[in-house]
């Protein structure tokens, strides 16, 4: 049975009191300014404690012009398969004008990708969310949740971008292994240490298939401009 380690009570006072005081920083200190992205959805990738969330916040306060998508945010790992969701989905298509076949096709990979063996967690609803925001909004920056990862197979991507009419750039969080430890130690996630670190050499094994590999300890603007040159 995974042991899980509790915060103490003093920790989660001073992680308060750090968004307080990072709110006050924001409103006085930092001007934001237009993100430079068009029609593109941004996704980093990464496995729990590589900072992805960090960055989204990090990004959401000094740049405006985008929807950010915090795919935690959705808490699918309480949720069991809807598979009436799927409907939802071609409900979403048909009213963006979306041409039935490639509509079919796009919510076909979301259920032949949820029905994958092994599947912790039911990705229904973070794709069709996923969806639904690239529908609504111009440019979307998210976390990856339990969507797929870009190398998977069923074409969501593919269909994705040519359903919504966005360029897709997947970005993986990848901090060097002994950073990466420190991170999960900050976390107090050491009882997962292992399977997290499990997870993290698959996606270092498979990182050809982003378009682009950070560490996650560049400057915001840096890990902008990389993105922008991502964009096809």
């Amino acid at each position: 049975m995974e042991k899980t380690v509790s915060i103490p009570h003093g920790l989660k006072w001073k992680r308060l009191f750090r968004r307080l005081v990072n709110k006050a920083i924001d409103a006085v200190f930092i001007v934001k300014s237009r993100a430079g992205l068009q029609r593109t959805a941004v996704i980093l990738h990464g496995d729990s404690c590589s900072g992805k969330s960090t960055i989204l916040r990090q990004l959401r306060r000094r740049y405006t012009g985008c929807t950010y998508l915090e795919m935690d945010s959705l808490q699918y790992w309480k949720i069991d398969a809807d598979p009436d969701i799927l409907n939802v989905a071609l409900n979403l298509l048909a009213e963006a004008g979306v041409e039935k076949d490639k509509a079919k096709a796009l919510v076909r990979s979301i259920d032949e990708f949820s029905r994958l063996p092994g599947m912790a967690h039911s990705p229904h609803r973070a794709m069709v969310e996923m969806l639904k925001t690239c529908l609504a909004n111009d440019v979307v920056i998210a976390t990856c949740g339990n969507l797929p990862p870009p190398h998977g197979e069923f074409g969501y991507y593919q269909l994705l971008a040519q359903c919504s009419g966005k360029a897709i750039s997947h970005v993986l969080i990848a901090p060097d292994k002994a950073e990466y430890v420190k991170r999960i130690r900050s976390r107090s996630a050491l009882a997962r240490a292992d399977s997290l670190l499990k997870n993290y050499g698959w996606r270092m094994q498979n990182r050809a298939s982003y378009d682009l590999v950070v560490t996650g300890n560049e400057s915001m603007a840096r890990m902008l401009e990389s993105i922008r040159a991502t964009i096809k």
